[in-house]
């Protein structure tokens, strides 16, 4: 080869190696995936009440008012009762099974020719399948059973079915086996009653040289009307299919469909909670207590019923009861959050990441509706800070963004500082999402955070997007449970002069307002006690008011300022 040809070939492969060396590091450069960053604070809507910020606070000494006067300044307590509706259970066929540990009956509204065959007595360890269809409800029993466990047992002047003005006490179930009257026929016989008294006719059951007695057979009774499983002995309705045993009443309605609702005292309600766990410092338990009894007090006044999840409160029923949960629900009876002489709206998140959340920021209403929820600075030993990494390819997928997305940028902050509304910027021009919906789409903790960006090789996995609404304010749980508000139970408000702790409340010497409530409480004992269903409102008792009895809270002086 030619000494010309031989250096022109030389320089050729020179170029071409330096223009693969110099075009390998252009092409990963090309091949980067454009990646957002967001760190935050906090864990949930933020507004009212921090659960982890309590706990600090019950931690370094503060005490349950002063925590509850901190994260809802200017409310008072007061002291009410009442009993909840819940909907417990919506089995995906329209069929479920209860389990009585401590005997019980299925009851339906209607009576004789109209429902016969109720109620059906089960006895203890029964189980009885319910079935709903176009015409009604079918229950079909399996009467034979155990005796369960010892159960508590309520008793006391108006005591229904151990959800009011009971005091409980321990008792033994019977242990022998009940019957049933067949379908179609009558009222079942006295040693079916769920108080356990036997008839004195015949032989006892069980007793030495007795034949062994013939089981008898299942019984199949239906109802146009809902039913109702009543546990025996103040003791617990076990849903088989889900799980967990409720004390109170099971309801089975929503024919053709079925779904279980649990009607139940307050106070037994608050024991099956699962909010925060029973272990942490009793004045931060206390104060969850009473902001979930007053959240579900109002719930009921404006919806009449709630669901057991995070949308509303988180319900297990008598499966999660525990020691210091038991504890703080006796230390706090009755208790309340009022403002102006209503209940409270009592929100709360699992954390606010140090600064609470005005409502127009956790829910869009507008703010000023509540004056108690607004932004307060609290102290926190652990904001809960939490950072998330997506690509911005997925930011567009999941907010729906039509073209290539290139920025994003958060416009509009709130008193707290979070996000209120979020640009999105590219190929298709900008959009703008609100803040609360862009958390949720992309699985966000909570609406406080800033925005950062970064390349990677390949994009992160992408978080899941949240699974269910945050809590919504009690006025709007109606939508949530999707109940009648004439599924309503009223409450009544019963504001007192002194709440300490180291005596009964008493009420205002001869305040006329404390004259017509104590005419009104004993009329509604009274009725209560023979089982007739009073409707008692705040305006009817001249209660609609703001009351003098009622103990502000005011604004604890901690170490906490109020951001505007």
């Amino acid at each position: 080869m030619p000494r010309g040809s031989w250096l022109r070939s030389l320089t050729a492969a020179l170029v071409v190696v330096a223009t693969v060396v110099v075009a390998a590091p252009a092409a990963d450069a090309r091949a980067a995936v454009p990646i957002l960053v967001l760190d935050g604070t906090g864990w949930g809507h933020g507004v009212g009440l921090s659960q982890w910020g309590a706990e600090h606070l019950a931690r370094t000494g503060r005490s349950t008012e002063e925590i509850l006067g901190t994260f809802y300044p200017g409310v008072g307590l007061a002291s009410t009762t009442g009993s909840v509706r819940v909907a417990v259970h919506r089995p995906a066929a329209p069929t479920t099974t209860l389990t009585f540990p401590q005997g019980g009956e299925l009851r339906s509204p209607l009576e004789g020719p109209q429902a016969p065959g109720f109620p059906v007595a089960v006895p203890p360890g029964g189980r009885v399948r319910i079935t709903a269809g176009p015409g009604g409800y079918r229950v079909d029993a399996v009467v034979t059973g155990q005796a369960g466990p010892a159960a508590t047992t309520y008793q006391g002047p108006g005591c229904v079915l151990g959800l009011l003005l009971c005091e409980p006490t321990t008792t033994a179930p019977p242990t022998t086996t009940s019957t049933t009257a067949p379908a179609g026929g009558g009222a079942p016989p006295p040693t079916a009653a769920p108080g356990g008294a036997g008839s004195d006719d015949g032989p006892t059951p069980g007793a030495p040289g007795d034949p062994e007695p013939a089981p008898p057979a299942p019984v199949a009774v239906e109802s146009p009307q809902p039913v109702w499983a009543v546990p025996a002995h103040g003791g617990v309705t076990q849903v088989d299919d889900r799980g967990r045993a409720y004390r109170g009443v099971v309801e089975a309605t929503g024919a053709p469909g079925l779904r279980l609702v649990n009607l139940v005292g307050v106070e037994d309600y608050l024991r099956g909670m699962a909010e925060v766990p029973d272990t942490w410092p009793p004045a931060a338990v206390q104060a969850q207590t009473i902001a979930a009894r007053t959240y579900a007090l109002r719930a009921m006044q404006a919806s009449g019923e709630l669901c057991d999840d995070a949308r509303c409160q988180v319900y297990v029923g008598q499966t999660a009861e525990r020691p210091g949960q038991d504890a703080a629900v006796a230390a706090t009876a009755g208790q309340v959050l009022t403002y102006g002489g209503d209940l409270a709206a009592a929100v709360y998140s699992a954390d606010a990441g140090g600064v609470t959340a005005t409502t127009y920021e956790g829910f869009g209403t507008p703010d000023g509706v509540y004056p108690y929820l607004t932004t307060v600075r609290y102290e926190t030993g652990d904001p809960r800070p939490w950072r998330t990494e997506i690509g911005l390819a997925d930011v567009a997928r999941r907010l729906g963004y039509p073209g290539t997305l290139s920025t994003v940028e958060v416009v509009e902050t709130g008193p707290s500082g979070r996000a209120l509304q979020v640009a999105l910027d590219g190929s298709a021009g900008s959009r703008t999402v609100d803040g609360r919906g862009f958390a949720r789409a992309l699985g966000l903790r909570s609406t406080r955070f800033t925005l950062g960006t970064s390349e990677a090789a390949v994009a992160p996995e992408p978080p899941p997007p949240a699974e269910e609404a945050v809590q919504a304010l009690p006025e709007e749980v109606a939508a949530v449970a999707r109940a009648p508000v004439s599924a309503s139970r009223p409450v009544e408000l019963r504001l007192e002069a002194r709440l300490d702790r180291t005596a009964p409340p008493q009420p205002v010497a001869d305040d006329p307002r404390a004259r017509r409530l104590a005419v009104v409480a004993a009329v509604l004992a009274l009725a209560v006690a023979v089982g007739i269903h009073v409707p008692v409102l705040l305006d009817a008792a001249g209660l609609g008011a703001p009351g003098p009895g009622a103990r502000s809270l005011g604004r604890w002086r901690t170490s906490q300022t109020r951001s505007r």
